[in-house]
């Protein structure tokens, strides 16, 4: 049988972002999780608020297992966020983002004032084979494969 692991939660400071998951528990600064669903890849589906330098440690202590990480980012980021991922021609219409790539595409996303801390994760998601979407609302998406 294999587990699917849900890390999600809030009261854990500036740990995680909350769900609904009543198996979380928190104790001083750790999230404490239970969800034995079977039937389902062994994945580690982790949400995070952007806290720089922190978040990226998070990130590359989970380099080596398969990971599903979404990285909620301030409201704000989305125009500069639209602004650098876009042609001028397509910043005519809605701040739409919906951009896939590999972690490259964190490169172009570092050059943003306060997200500069990203790119120290480039060379290390590139090894691993990981994959990046940015989207709106403003979140970062990291899929990072089994290495099996």
């Amino acid at each position: 049988m294999k587990l699917k692991m849900s890390i999600l939660a809030r009261s854990c400071p500036g740990q995680f972002l909350p769900d609904a998951n009543p198996s979380f528990r928190c104790r001083g600064k750790r999230a404490i999780v239970t969800d034995n669903t079977q039937g389902m890849d062994r994945e580690a589906k982790i949400q995070l608020l952007w806290g720089g330098k922190v978040t990226v440690r998070k990130i590359l202590s989970l380099l080596g297992q398969s990971a599903h990480i979404e990285i909620q980012l301030a409201p704000e980021y989305n125009h500069a966020l639209f602004s650098r991922l876009h042609s001028a021609a397509a910043q005519a219409g809605a701040e739409d983002i919906d951009i896939t790539g590999g972690p490259e595409l964190l490169e172009t996303v570092a050059m943003i004032k306060g997200l500069d801390a990203l790119s120290e994760l480039v060379e290390p998601l590139g090894q691993a084979g990981a994959s990046v979407h940015v989207e709106s609302p403003p979140r970062i998406t990291i899929q990072i494969p089994d290495r099996e």
